[in-house]
Parts: structure tokens; C-alpha cells; sequence
């Protein structure tokens, strides 16, 4: 506005389209110029001059068409003519009905004949502003398209109403997602019957993970294997611990035993070495710390004594032999060897009847129930859902019928029947099938399922008499962070009427990511007779080469038997072995030259003086080959 000249008056902000101006009048002087005020001094605002003008006439040519509209530039600077009061301003944009001006115009704000209206001139954008640009918005106007000038638009009233609107939806689409997300977690996916439907489903799925773990193994390209382990035995009355390491690679191995028995450390070796041309590797053994209870045995065997610390081998060929031997034997029973893929046949077959009644919900086929909904518990931090189911005994009693027809079309019922006959097989069945149906109605068992996982965490068999303190558990502690490992685990403990207490934790963690073997065993017993063990064991396939030498001054283990009086067995073996005769003697036949060994063991194992003779002689009663 400071740039107007002065004979432009302002009459505020006008909608042109989508564009917002302001519109000025600007007049210029006529050759009637005596009626006209100064041009330094402001409108008359009195009568207007011409009567036939305010009495709505209007006096031949007094009031032209508009010219083409024109903009003035900051830099321009008009002649200034003699200003009379503003005219009437064409509206901007012919099409949109006139509207109120911002300031409108007064009755004493005459139009007079004595000057005729410039065109108007607007300026659009910055053009206000010193320096901005101007563009011509407005061309000449129409006939009779002069009228009330169009007026100062203000910030459209329905702007904030809009936004408000918008923040009203907003809001309810928030709420309605996180009331529906509350309501789908509180009512639907917590709810007690949909946890314990899908831990169902998800351990049929499990399951045949599981399967298809087993399945693809050949085809993982290990030639060997890498493991150790640790363990520990105490009781009142002895302390035992030791540690064992094993590497196989192909038919190149080596293992390590290391026992402490209090008395004595016991150190044993095994080595064995790959020979071309043969299935069989050469054996290296080799026991130390032994001296002590060979003597034991020097009036029978004197040559037991020098035994010890000494590397000991034995051939492949004769290895060779006791194979061959075995190989006859399977052949002349005629018994049918199991495939790995009959094996895992076999364990599909039974998941389809595991899916149909043991891993449903469906009261139609499920073997369970649930029987009551006993809330939520953490266990070792595992959120779970713990309920306590029952039996449905004639779904049982159909599972079980659907399993062992499963077997007996198999080729592991094929096998068990060639082993043990077919009485045994269908003898079995019919034993399950008759405890199935002694099953009482109160009989149940104790469920946790895990509500993150939806796998079923852990399930308890209670004992007698006291079901809190006599039970065993059997789980899987399935944590998602680690989806390859399944970490199954057993544990339990036990009160008796005398006294004495015990507890037992024992895991098995298989990896099917990397294949490693996790096992492990705590046992605990306290009472009139306290005990504990505990051990580990860790395994992983490699493709690491392993070079194994053989050790100087190895014996063979047949110069070993000659010096035992033994040898004549090794001679009779070799020989069968090396005939067609079918009804060659077996490996077995040394067993009656080992007799007077087992024997002596056991008459020094029963000796009082003996630390050990208890739980050793134990093992030692049936004593064989």
C-alpha cells in the first residue's frame, strides 16, 4: 500500500479461482476537472454532485466500460490525478456472487460524472510487498459486470472445523485399534480354550519338524564327530569323578577316559586307523594305573601284570572276521534288517494317528480333556496356562488300536515279530489296550502350555501318596530366540514313607540348526543313605580331519591271548571265518576261557577290604562276552 499512488484506494482481499488478491480502484481526471477536489486532499464525502446519479439514473457516457486492467509497479510512478471517491469495483471473478466488502461503502460515498473510473488494478502474490512481483489478473469486463466490490476474504471459518474433525476421527480409529488389539489379546488370544487348542496343533507341528529333521541328516555332508563329557559319584561311601574326550573322523579316531576311584587313577586310550582296501580300521588300546588290581589276578594269569601301560592292537583282518561272522549269522536267521527310511516311514505313519487323536482339541477324536482351568503361572519365567486333564477312554482306547495297526503293517512290526514272534507284538497291543480301559474317570495329569510360544511346556504324573511331593515332569523348554534348539528335559523327586528323599533332572538338548547334542544328568538322594550324580555330555559333527599314528611297541592282541592261554579260540575263530561252514563257531565261544577272569573279580570284589566291592560286584554277577 505504501506504493500506491495516491489516486488508488484499497478495498481489501478478493478470491480469484484457488488465488487470493488484493483489489485496488484507481481513477484518473476527465476534462470536468473544476468539480473535482484537490489532489491533496481527500474525497468529499458530502451530496453527490450530480442528482440524476444518487437518484439511481444515469447521465450518457458518464460511466465507461473499464479499460484494460493495469498494475502498478513499486518503481512506476503515475501522474497523479485528481481523486474522486472510490467507484464501484468489478467483481474479480464474474462467476462468484458478489460478497459484502471489509469495509463497505456508506451512502455519503457518492459516484460522480466528473471522472471517469480507471480500470481496476490488482496485485497478485507479493505485490504488496516492495521489490515483489505483479501479474495481471484481471482483463477488461464485461458489460454490466460492475458492482459491489468484492470483499476481504478472511481464513476460511471451516478450516479448524475440518481439523477437528480430523483429529475426531483419528482418535476413534486409535481407540477402536487398540480397544479391538486389547480385546482380541484379553478375550480371544488369552483365553484358556484357544491356548490349549493351539499348543496342541503347534506340537503337531513340532512333531513333524522334528521328523523332517531326522529325514534330511544324510544329506548333511560330516565325515566325523567331536564330543566330551565329565561326571561325578559320591555317596557315603565313595567318591568317583572322571572325563572322557572323542574325536572320529571317517574311520580315523582317537578317545580318552580319565576315572579317579579315590584308590587309584585309572587312564584308558583308543585309537583307530583307517587301512586301504578294508571296511575295518586297526584298533589301538592301552589302560594305565591298573597295576594294583592286576596282581590280584598274577597266580591265575601272571602275565596280566605287564599289561599295564602297554598299547595293545588289534588287526583289521581280524575285525574283518568277526564281521563276516555276524553277516552269516543275520543271514541264516533270515531276520529282516531295518532301513533308516522304514524307521522314519514308520514315525510319519504314527504322527498322522498322533495329529487325528493326540494333538486335537476336537472331543469327536481327543484322547484328553481338560478337566479344569487352574490359571496362569510363570515357571522358570516361562508365562504358562495350567490346567489339568483327564481321559477320554473310548478315544484311547481307538488311539491305541489305530497305533499299533500302524506296527503291524510297518516294517518295524516286520522286524519285532521275526525277533520276538508275532505273539509278542499282538501281545503288547493288547496289554495297552486292557490298561487303557482300567483307567479311571479321576485319573488326570497336570498341563502347563506356554502362552507366548503356544507349545506344550511341561506335563506332571503324579505320584503316591502325596501328589506334592512324589511326581515326574516331562517337557520341552522351547524358547523362540532360539528356534533350532529343542531343549527336552525330564525332572522329579520323590518323599518316601521311611525318610529318605530324592530328586532327578535330567535334559537333552538336540540343535537342529548346528546339529549339536547338549546332554545332562543330576541326581540327588538324601535320607538314611545320601548320594549324588551328575554329569554332561556335549557332541558336534565336524569335517575336520583328524590324523591318528600308531603308537611304537604296540602288541597284538592275539600274542595277548597266546599268553592268557587263550589263543586257541583267536585260531578257531580265524579259521570258521575262513571257510564256507555255516555253522562256524561264534566270537562267544572265548567266553568259557574268560570264566575264571570273572571269577577272581568277583571273589576280590566281595571282600571286606574292598572299597568298592558292593556296587561293582553288582555288575559283574552275570559277567559274559
Amino acid at each position: 500500500r505504501e506504493h500506491l499512488p495516491t489516486s488508488c484506494s484499497g478495498f481489501g482481499l478478493a478470491q480469484v479461482g484457488r488465488i487470493r488478491c488484493y483489489v485496488f480502484s484507481c481513477m484518473e481526471p476527465t476534462e470536468n476537472t473544476n468539480n473535482l477536489p484537490d489532489s491533496n486532499e481527500p474525497p468529499s464525502l458530502g451530496e453527490p454532485s450530480n442528482p440524476a446519479i444518487s437518484s439511481g439514473q444515469t447521465e450518457e457516457g458518464s460511466i465507461p466500460l473499464p479499460a484494460p486492467a493495469q498494475v502498478f509497479r513499486p518503481t512506476e510512478s503515475p501522474a497523479t490525478p485528481t481523486i474522486s471517491p472510490p467507484p464501484i469495483v468489478p467483481v474479480v471473478n464474474p462467476e462468484q456472487p458478489p460478497q459484502p466488502l471489509s469495509v463497505p461503502l456508506t451512502p455519503e460515498q457518492p459516484i460522480t460524472t466528473s471522472a471517469k473510473p480507471l480500470a481496476g488494478s490488482v496485485v497478485v502474490g507479493d505485490g504488496l510487498q516492495p521489490g515483489g512481483p505483479t501479474t495481471p489478473a484481471i482483463g477488461p469486463l464485461p458489460p454490466n459486470s460492475m458492482t459491489t466490490a468484492s470483499p476481504a476474504v478472511p481464513e476460511s471459518p471451516t478450516t479448524p472445523k475440518r481439523l477437528r474433525l480430523m483429529l475426531i476421527s483419528l482418535a476413534i480409529v486409535i481407540v477402536v485399534l487398540i480397544g479391538g488389539g486389547v480385546a482380541y489379546y484379553f478375550l480371544y488370544f488369552m483365553n484358556p480354550n484357544v491356548i490349549w487348542s493351539d499348543s496342541l496343533s503347534n506340537m503337531d507341528k513340532g512333531y513333524t519338524s522334528l521328523i523332517n529333521y531326522v529325514t534330511k541328516q544324510p544329506t548333511q555332508q560330516y565325515n566325523g564327530v567331536s564330543g566330551n563329557g565329565s561326571f561325578t559319584v559320591n555317596d557315603s561311601s565313595m567318591n568317583y569323578n572322571g572325563s572322557f574326550d572323542v574325536n572320529i573322523s571317517g574311520e580315523n579316531s582317537t578317545s580318552s577316559l580319565k576315572l579317579d576311584l579315590g584308590v587309584a587313577n585309572i587312564n584308558a586310550q583308543v585309537r583307530t586307523i583307517a587301512v586301504a582296501g578294508s571296511s575295518e580300521p586297526d584298533v589301538y588300546l592301552n589302560i594305565s594305573g591298573i597295576q594294583n588290581y592286576l596282581n590280584d589276578f598274577s597266580t591265575e594269569y601272571p602275565s596280566l601284570s605287564s599289561l599295564n601301560g602297554k598299547w595293545i592292537y588289534i588287526d583289521h583282518n581280524l575285525l574283518d572276521d568277526i564281521k563276516r561272522e555276524d553277516i552269516k549269522k543275520a543271514a541264516s536267521s533270515g531276520l529282516h534288517n531295518l532301513t533308516r527310511s522304514e524307521v522314519i516311514s514308520f514315525l510319519q505313519a504314527v504322527g498322522n494317528v498322533n495329529k487325528k487323536y493326540l494333538f486335537t482339541a476336537n472331543p469327536k477324536y481327543a484322547v484328553t480333556k481338560v478337566v479344569s482351568k487352574d490359571g496362569f503361572q510363570t515357571i522358570n519365567g516361562i508365562k504358562t496356562y495350567r490346567y489339568k486333564v483327564g481321559f477320554n477312554d473310548n478315544n484311547l482306547k481307538s488311539y491305541i488300536e489305530n497305533v499299533c495297526s500302524t506296527l503291524k503293517q510297518s516294517q518295524v512290526g516286520t522286524y519285532i515279530t521275526e525277533e520276538n514272534g508275532i505273539s509278542s507284538l499282538a501281545n503288547s497291543c493288547s496289554n495297552l489296550e486292557s490298561s487303557a480301559l482300567k483307567i479311571k474317570s479321576s485319573s488326570t495329569v497336570e498341563v502347563w502350555a506356554d502362552t507366548s510360544n503356544r507349545l506344550i511346556y511341561q506335563i506332571r504324573v503324579n505320584g503316591h501318596p502325596d501328589p506334592a511331593e512324589n511326581y515326574i515332569d516331562v517337557g520341552l523348554n522351547y524358547a523362540t530366540k532360539d528356534p533350532g534348539s529343542l531343549p527336552f528335559f525330564m525332572s522329579g523327586q520323590y518323599n518316601k514313607e521311611d525318610g529318605n528323599t530324592g530328586t532327578f533332572n535330567i535334559g537333552a538338548t538336540f540343535n537342529t540348526d548346528t546339529n549339536k547334542v547338549n546332554l545332562s544328568l543330576v541326581v540327588k538322594g538324601s535320607g538314611s543313605s545320601p548320594y549324588e550324580v551328575s554329569g554332561n555330555m556335549n557332541s558336534v559333527p565336524t569335517n575336520t580331519k583328524l590324523n591318528v599314528t600308531a603308537p611304537a611297541g604296540a602288541e597284538s592282541i592275539i600274542t595277548v591271548l597266546d599268553n592268557l592261554g587263550l589263543g586257541q579260540y583267536i585260531d578257531q575263530l580265524q579259521s570258521n571265518s575262513s571257510s564256507n561252514n555255516t555253522n562256524s563257531t561264534n566270537i562267544t565261544a572265548l567266553a568259557p576261557g574268560l570264566a575264571p577272569i570273572a571269577d577272581v573279580l568277583e571273589t576280590k570284589l566281595a571282600t571286606p577290604d574292598s572299597k568298592s566291592s558292593t556296587s561293582a560286584l553288582a555288575s559283574l554277577e552275570n559277567l559274559h562276552l
